[in-house]
């Protein structure tokens, strides 16, 4: 296995973007051996049909004679595929016309999985940790977006300790400009947030004021991905959620504070953050308690966002289905499974749904919620986890269309999880970070169909970029 490192062009890329050279990860359990339920991995079993261990003890066919008249039928009818026929049939991932080892296909005809070797397989995750960015002496957050809306994903971090952001843009795949631009107050929540469809997202940075209440700040895009401080956003909660929750144009805002007045936590709704700062917003109760985390999702398609939050109290997850006007008209409990304020929202189980992806509080473990238009819960899903989590996200890691997970666990690793089938995954391989992530974003910065992974590392005072290399 080979380290790979993904090659910047020093013309184009700055001082505080450095390459690392690492070790890439590809299929591997948490100490570099291949798990067993990964693909390519026999474990001994027959995967073409035939017996190839000698433990053929029964009295069919031990020879090499047709002795019962079946002509080497299966007990379906049908011939028993034969590996190295060039005909891939029956259990055959493939079938390349040989039996030989280490060409992309199997003497048993399973894909050949190495990292390192150029080519892409089927179900192969590889990543490598090789690129990275200095962002003072911490780093809280980091976001994935087309900032400068040219078809390209590109990469925006913050710099707190300089109450600034730091901007690298991505072309054809490959770093191309970078720049760091200045926040009205300290950057520890950092949001890209688009006006419409096609239009380059502004930044919205948050501060804390004395945790849990934090204010955002507005850094509005001349459209190239130049950012200036806008209109301050006249509101402060804990949390503040950003979606379209009104079923209007524009982007909205909904800001709880705990216990303001009779009314208990006060929710407020800001429709369209273009014009409605100059108009009344809405103001609802949001009882019994004020989540300490929340998320927007449309979970019944009817085009407005709804909110799935977390409740402090009891750690359980809420969905807040949002009416006309931008107020919730119903709330339900989605589980009573005690979960930590870091979920995220996708659709994993493939019905146009979005799905909730929740950490167990103590336990190794994702936990994930599949939910039905209704709006209800389908099913639940659990994936085992060597260590306990910090951060989840989802992405396709293998490009094969399925959504699979990306975890990062309190031992400082990277963990992928593929999926298997719609709501069913496996580990895939580990990447040791050597800190603790405050945060983890998700997007195909190289532009080769498979998503990579970018990690903020407040520790070291870095992000690092998990790209996908075969």
């Amino acid at each position: 296995m080979n380290p790979f490192s993904f090659r910047i062009p020093p013309s184009l890329i700055s001082p505080l973007f450095t390459v690392a050279l690492v070790t890439t990860g590809c299929a591997q359990g948490p100490d570099g051996i291949a798990p067993s339920n990964a693909v390519g991995d026999s474990q001994g079993a027959d995967t073409d049909g035939f017996d190839t261990d000698d433990t053929d003890t029964d009295d069919t066919d031990t020879d090499d004679f047709d002795t019962d008249g079946s002509g080497g039928a299966s007990s379906t009818g049908a011939p028993d595929p034969v590996c190295g026929d060039g005909v891939v049939e029956g259990d055959e991932a493939c079938d390349d016309g040989n039996t030989n080892d280490g060409d992309g296909c199997e003497s048993d005809c399973t894909y050949t999985i190495a990292c390192g070797d150029g080519l892409y397989v089927p179900g192969e995750i590889c990543h490598s940790m090789g690129l990275s960015a200095d962002v003072g002496n911490s780093a809280s957050a980091v976001v994935i977006a087309d900032l400068d809306a040219d078809g390209d994903l590109d990469l925006v971090a913050s710099m707190p300790d300089d109450k600034k952001v730091l901007r690298l843009l991505f072309e054809q795949g490959a770093p191309a400009d970078e720049a760091e631009f200045p926040t009205p107050g300290t950057p520890d929540r950092l949001l890209a947030i688009s006006k419409g469809p096609g239009d380059a997202p502004d930044l919205f940075s948050g501060t804390i004021y004395g945790p849990p209440l934090l204010a955002y700040d507005r850094l509005e895009n001349t459209g190239n991905a130049f950012f200036w401080p806008g209109t301050p956003l006249p509101f402060y909660g804990a949390p503040i959620v950003f979606g379209n929750f009104s079923g209007g144009t524009g982007v909205d805002a909904i800001s709880v504070v705990p216990a303001q007045n009779a009314c208990g936590n006060t929710a407020t709704t800001y429709k369209n953050l273009e014009t409605s700062l100059q108009t009344p917003a809405i103001s609802w109760c949001w009882n019994p308690e004020t989540p300490s985390a929340a998320l927007p999702a449309d979970v019944n398609g009817d085009g407005r966002d709804d909110l799935v939050a977390v409740l402090p109290g009891t750690q359980t997850l809420q969905l807040q289905v949002m009416g006309p006007g931008g107020v919730p008209s119903t709330s339900m409990d989605l589980s009573m499974t005690a979960v930590s304020d870091r979920f995220a929202a996708a659709d994993v189980s493939g019905d146009g749904t979005p799905d909730v992806i929740a950490l167990p509080l103590n336990e190794p473990k994702v936990m994930v919620l599949a939910l039905a238009p209704a709006p209800d819960v389908d099913s639940i899903a659990y994936v085992e986890t060597p260590d306990l989590l910090m951060d989840v996200a989802a992405g396709d890691f293998d490009g094969d269309g399925l959504i699979d997970l990306v975890a990062a666990s309190q031992t400082q690793e990277l963990l992928f999880l593929r999926a298997k089938a719609p709501m069913a995954w496996e580990l895939a391989h580990t990447i040791v970070l050597g800190d603790v992530p405050s945060q983890i974003a998700v997007g195909d910065l190289n532009e080769d169909g498979r998503d990579d992974v970018a990690v903020a590392l407040a520790g070291f005072g870095e992000v690092r970029v998990a790209l996908s290399q075969p």
